[in-house]
């Protein structure tokens, strides 16, 4: 009898450790798989994370340059704005004495042949033509140039250094021109021709002068526009 029963008990066990292993396996194999989807879920995302971590850091890259290259371009054409403004205040020293010197001919050659000169206009021209000079002369200051303009010393510049400096006394051979003529407008024929030799002599001081102003501008120029001056040898008288 009781071999009957632990037969029988045995049986029954051994049918429980079938039937758990037959059940347990494969859940084993499905929590396994599970798990391993899971993970690779998990995996899947974080990737994903960090490609859109990444496209956004691209992206703030690429717009750090877009703005670098925005900010460059800006300083560049600011660049070329006060390159160019001071192009223009240095042209302006060749086109302002020049006008005034033309006035100054043009009375001459007026008085040398006997002509009457009108005061008052012969004034408003000299007035406009000098301020104009005196204006461009003053203007250049702001670019670190000093030109003569009287008997004082060139000043020094706010570093310290002085300044890029041109010698020539154009305004000074101009106002004697201008002195002459003023004096003797309304003389006699005869003393006029003979003050128009003399005014002659400062009209040709002054365009040597203005010669000398002229390669200054130039090289500085040159300077401007082409990183260095003109060459010794390259230099030719300009108007």
């Amino acid at each position: 009898m009781e071999a009957e029963l632990y037969g029988l008990l045995g049986g029954l066990a051994g049918a429980l450790v079938t039937g758990f292993v037959a059940y347990a396996g494969p859940l084993r194999v499905q929590r396994r798989a599970a798990e391993t989807a899971r993970r690779d879920l998990a995996a899947q995302r974080e990737w994903g994370r960090e490609d859109e971590l990444a496209r956004e850091r691209r992206a703030r890259d690429e717009e750090r340059r877009r703005e670098a290259r925005a900010a460059r371009e800006a300083d560049r054409l600011v660049a070329l704005e006060r390159r160019d403004a001071a192009a223009g205040r240095l042209a302006a020293l060749r086109t302002a004495p020049r006008r005034w010197e033309a006035v100054l001919r043009r009375t001459v050659r007026t008085l040398a042949s006997g002509g009457a000169v009108d005061r008052e206009r012969f004034e408003a021209e000299i007035d406009d033509a000098r301020r104009e000079t005196f204006a461009a002369f003053d203007a250049v200051m702001a670019d670190g140039i000093w030109l003569r303009q009287s008997s004082t010393s060139p000043p020094l510049g706010r570093s310290g250094q002085e300044l890029a400096t041109c010698d020539a006394d154009v305004t000074g051979h101009l106002e004697n021109a201008t002195r002459r003529l003023a004096s003797r407008l309304g003389g006699p024929p005869e003393q006029r021709r003979a003050l128009s030799a003399a005014v002659e002599r400062d009209l040709c001081n002054a365009t040597a002068a203005r010669h000398e102003l002229a390669l200054f501008v130039v090289d500085r120029l040159a300077a401007m526009f082409n990183g260095s001056p003109r060459r010794e040898g390259d230099r030719t008288r300009q108007d």
